[in-house]
């Protein structure tokens, strides 16, 4: 069953990805709902691909606006947790 789990997951990823490369706007309502919460949990997946997807989503929002990217690294445990990952992968 995992591996349907991952054909949808990947694919969503990459979509919310390039939303996330869109302008402020579009960025501003990933935020606004709560793509946050769901990229924080994903960088634990054990999946590299799937950790190295959210990091990129993650990524695109820090290119925002200063309120995005603080939003985004200011939220709880996001920051500890990207750390963790660049001294492990």
């Amino acid at each position: 069953c995992e591996s349907k789990e991952i054909e949808i997951v990947i694919p969503a990823l990459r979509l919310l990805g390039n939303i996330s490369t869109g302008n402020e706007a579009q960025t501003e309502e990933l935020l606004n709902n709560d793509i946050l919460v769901l990229l924080l949990k994903l960088l634990s997946h054990e999946r590299r691909t799937i950790r190295r997807e959210s990091c990129w989503i993650i990524s695109n929002i820090c290119a925002g606006t200063l309120h995005q990217v603080q939003r985004c690294l200011f939220y709880p445990d996001m920051l500890s947790k990207l750390m963790e990952l660049f001294t492990c992968d």
